[in-house]
């Protein structure tokens, strides 16, 4: 099971990201992220704001991507179209996994 770097870091992130999983609690919303990084398609990109090395997960289905860093933290969880995640700079996301 992966982290977030903080309880705070959990907390903002739902807070950006709250109208896009109506309903969910705090715990959810970790819960969500938690299941992306199970079930979604793992590939690797380049954070085009930092420059650093990001794990990415991406569930079609639910639209859901979750991003790690290299130390394994959660950076972010939100939802998004399939061409935003093929799109990231070096992305090396494959609908075919």
């Amino acid at each position: 099971m992966a982290a977030w770097k903080s309880a705070a870091h959990l907390e903002d992130h739902d807070g950006d990201h709250r109208r896009e999983f109506p309903g969910y609690t705090l715990e959810q919303y970790d819960a969500s992220a938690q299941e992306t990084i199970t079930i979604g398609v793992r590939f690797t990109f380049r954070d085009r704001r930092t420059g650093l090395a990001r794990v990415g997960y991406y569930h079609r289905a639910t639209a859901r991507f979750t991003i790690v860093d290299a130390d394994g933290f959660i950076v972010s969880h939100f939802r998004t179209d399939e061409a935003h995640v093929a799109e990231l700079d070096r992305s090396t996301y494959s609908d075919e996994e």
